[in-house]
């Protein structure tokens, strides 16, 4: 899948502060677990998806930039027409900086 450059880094910025929101959030706690913070790309025929280490889906992102919540391990939630639901487009800035600004490592800012 080709990505442009600025979309590839947007998601090198979303995995960053996915990372970071864990360390803030489990600093000083005897859970902390090492491996759980880093957040890898799997790269599919449609799809990028954002993983942790554990096998659990963070976030489903195409090649246009647009990121979705996760029904599964295989796909994005759909809404009721059958078609992925966007939570946040990564090309659009100011739902770049919304996206940045509220991205926490349990994936909870992609419910609405």
């Amino acid at each position: 899948m080709k990505l442009s450059p600025l979309i590839d880094q947007r998601i090198a910025d979303l995995q960053r502060a996915c990372e970071h929101s864990y360390m803030k959030r489990c600093t000083g706690m005897r859970r902390f677990n090492e491996d759980y913070r880093e957040c890898t790309r799997q790269v599919g025929r449609k799809y990028i998806k954002l993983i942790y280490p554990q096998g659990s889906v963070f976030a489903f992102i195409d090649k246009d930039g647009n990121v979705y919540k996760p029904a599964s391990w295989a796909s994005p939630q759909r809404d009721a027409c059958g078609v992925p639901d966007v939570r946040y487009r990564l090309q659009d800035d100011s739902s770049y900086d919304e996206a940045i600004k509220r991205c926490d490592w349990a994936g909870g800012f992609l419910y609405k």
